[in-house]
């Protein structure tokens, strides 16, 4: 039995928000080591696209923040503002943390060093376990749960007018090792298994690696604001190809298909893609190509107007790309 401080937020179909309480729960654990450490992360889903606000630190100084966190989930609006999407209330013994690739924002809490509230947002949609079981390797330093163990780390609570998905999860942490490879000089790029031509209208910026997707290389297309890349990325194809094509349309503001219209296609010297053009709020070109057990994803993402003036480069680029066997 662990003392644990849960957020006790609104339940689903509830009106008035109920305070918070502090109780004593099971928390189960598939490693025998002490918890030291504890994460929070609140998931919001809305068209599309994800938001996390994560917290992580040790037990003690979690048990502590859980109060004005708490608050600051319950005071998260989207504003519809494609420039200032989001607002909430910040805690004022909450100060601003320095910028971070890939995160819209970070809070320090005062007298709490290593301890940091971060918020991130993606245009896709990933696995819940997907994401608790990297929470458990890279922060909390525990065996990874099944499915059916997700109702106990996971709850519904309210963030404005929103439900969204709670993570609460203690670990003993992830001893952090020295690089054995630092001072080393810097291994070379693999080369890619296909061949193109970089229009000249774009910059290639090489590899990337998110939370979810490792982008093989990526292309800036509008330097911005707003800012607009292609990117190249390939995988096991998870899910249905209806089920990836409603993913891409709510990520554009695209209601979801009953069923799937047969999708034309695209010849990449002699390799035949299927070719997505979506228009909503945004707009998407992309083309998934099937190479045995991997898929690959060539795609063009951003404002319709910035999308629109690339559409022919983007299709003299397709037509450019051969796979190159034996790579």
């Amino acid at each position: 039995m662990l003392i644990v401080g849960l957020l006790s937020f609104a339940l689903i179909g509830c009106n008035d928000l109920e305070p918070i309480r502090t109780e004593i729960v099971p928390k189960p654990s598939a490693d025998p080591r002490e918890p030291k450490v504890r994460l929070l992360v609140s998931i919001l889903e809305h068209n599309g696209e994800q938001w996390f606000f994560k917290l992580l630190g040790p037990i003690k100084d979690v048990e502590e923040l859980v109060v004005p966190y708490t608050e600051f989930i319950k005071s998260i609006r989207l504003t519809g503002d494609k420039e200032n999407p989001i607002a909430w209330s910040v805690p004022a013994s909450w100060k601003p943390g320095p910028k971070k690739e890939l995160r819209f924002a970070t809070f320090l809490p005062t007298n709490k060093p290593g301890v940091e509230i971060s918020v991130s947002k993606f245009d896709r949609v990933s696995g819940l376990l997907e994401n608790i079981n990297r929470w458990n390797r890279l922060d909390l330093g525990r065996a990874e749960i099944r499915p059916r163990d997700l109702d106990k780390y996971t709850q519904k609570v309210r963030a404005g007018d929103h439900l969204v998905t709670l993570v609460d999860m203690t670990g003993p942490g992830v001893e952090k090792r020295p690089n054995p490879h630092a001072g080393l000089p810097p291994k070379q790029p693999r080369r890619l298994p296909i061949e193109y031509t970089v229009p000249s209208e774009w910059e290639e910026t090489g590899p990337r690696e998110s939370p979810f997707v490792r982008y093989l290389t990526t292309f800036l297309v509008q330097a911005g604001p707003p800012k607009v890349e292609m990117t190249i990325s390939r995988m096991v194809d998870r899910g249905s190809l209806l089920e990836n094509v409603n993913r891409w349309r709510a990520q554009v503001g695209l209601k979801p298909l009953g069923e799937l219209p047969e999708l034309p296609t695209v010849d990449l010297n002699g390799v035949k893609g299927q070719y997505l053009d979506l228009e909503g709020d945004k707009r998407m070109l992309l083309v998934r190509v099937v190479r045995g057990e991997e898929t690959w994803f060539f795609k063009l993402l951003g404002d319709k107007e910035t999308v629109a003036k690339n559409k022919d480069v983007f299709e003299r680029f397709i037509r450019s790309v051969r796979f190159v066997e034996g790579l």
